[in-house]
């Protein structure tokens, strides 16, 4: 058998090799290194009674009382995240039950092994995948391999060491809006498989990304854009200009308005609507589309409905404010004409949109 050191170092060194392998990759919005610690509360389900349970068929004799079976217990880990997996190591401190063996005589360490409950401390390797129902709460499970070890005494000690599988689920959350900052918390259960016995670890973690946290890769101005001859692209819109600012000549086809949406909001957060009004009377005989948008969460027939009643619900604002029905062509694109990187809530929250566009070619 194997020290209980060798197999730890393999295992780390295994980690290492794949997230450096990582780090060379091309960089993508949303990777990056992180760490973290949980601390909370594990549960062993072996108790006095079937620690002598377990002793009476082994032909054993005397009793057994079985203390701390549930215990505090914490890990530290490290990792590297791509979009939707995460592969992490740790080091994990289970600590194991108490256990006090009365009158069973001249028995040898392999005999407690046994019937004492197991349960221990060591490394883990887990892949983990993440499911995001909001841009702040995630869904996570994990999987991977566990090396453990812990030790026993009867008339000598000995440490007992091997590998098992572990598996957990849990919630992540960050905190909300564009700029989250790097710190996630998650509330995770794992379960850890020492030999015969599982061990539950019911914990609470603060994990903090490494590094500069990816930006988007394109930013809306906020206020009027005074340019005198603004031309819109698929990844350049612009503000609705004021009317002093306003081009008499614009180059069509010219986007006047671009308004945001929440994560599965069907109305528009903010409905500034006065400065495309203004614009739009101008040309009174213009023909105004209002496509919608959405990020790339979801299904693709839940994102096409999700833009359209987006775009539907903008359109009924221009109405409302006077702009004619027969002028407005509506329209959903669902999630395939980004603005921005849909790997960071920074590019979704741009993604999530309304644009309110003149094409040009009609009776300005």
């Amino acid at each position: 058998m194997h020290g209980p050191g060798l197999g730890c170092l393999l295992m780390f060194r295994f980690f290492l090799t794949v997230c450096l392998l990582a780090a060379m990759l091309p960089a993508q919005a949303g990777q990056g290194f992180y760490l973290g610690g949980a601390l909370g509360w594990a549960m062993t389900d072996v108790d006095s009674a079937t620690v002598m349970e377990r002793m009476a068929a082994a032909g054993i004799p005397g009793t057994a009382q079985v203390e701390d079976e549930n215990r505090l217990a914490g890990k530290l880990l490290a990792g590297y995240s791509w979009r939707y997996l995460l592969l992490e190591g740790a080091y994990v401190h289970l600590d194991a039950p108490d256990s006090d063996f009365q009158n069973v005589g001249l028995i040898s360490v392999d005999d407690l092994r046994d019937v004492a409950p197991a349960s221990g401390n060591g490394a883990e390797v887990a892949l983990m995948a993440r499911y995001s129902f909001t841009d702040s709460l995630s869904l996570w499970v994990r999987g991977g391999l566990f090396h453990w070890e812990y030790s026993l005494r009867a008339q000598t000690r000995k440490r007992f060491t091997g590998t098992d599988p572990t598996w957990g689920a849990g919630l992540e959350w960050r905190s909300p809006g564009a700029n989250p900052g790097p710190w996630r918390m998650r509330l995770g259960w794992d379960r850890y498989q020492v030999g015969p016995d599982d061990t539950d670890l019911i914990s609470l973690a603060l994990v903090r990304r490494i590094g500069r946290a990816a930006a988007a890769t394109d930013q809306r101005a906020a206020e009027p854009v005074p340019e005198p001859a603004p031309v819109s692209t698929p990844t350049s819109p612009q503000t609705a200009p004021g009317p002093d600012t306003a081009p008499d000549t614009p180059v069509f086809p010219f986007t006047i308005g671009a308004l945001n949406f929440d994560f599965g909001e069907r109305e528009p957060t903010t409905a500034e609507m006065a400065q495309v009004v203004t614009y739009l009377d101008r040309y009174p005989g213009a023909t105004v589309i209002v496509r919608g948008h959405t990020d790339n969460q979801g299904p693709d027939e839940y994102n096409d409905q999700l833009a359209l009643e987006r775009a539907k619900a903008v359109a009924a604002l221009l109405m409302e404010q006077g702009i004619a029905a027969e002028r407005l062509r509506v329209s959903g694109a669902g999630s395939r004409e980004p603005l921005a990187d849909n790997d960071t809530p920074e590019g979704r929250a741009l993604n999530r949109r309304v644009d309110i566009t003149l094409p040009g070619g009609d009776e300005q």
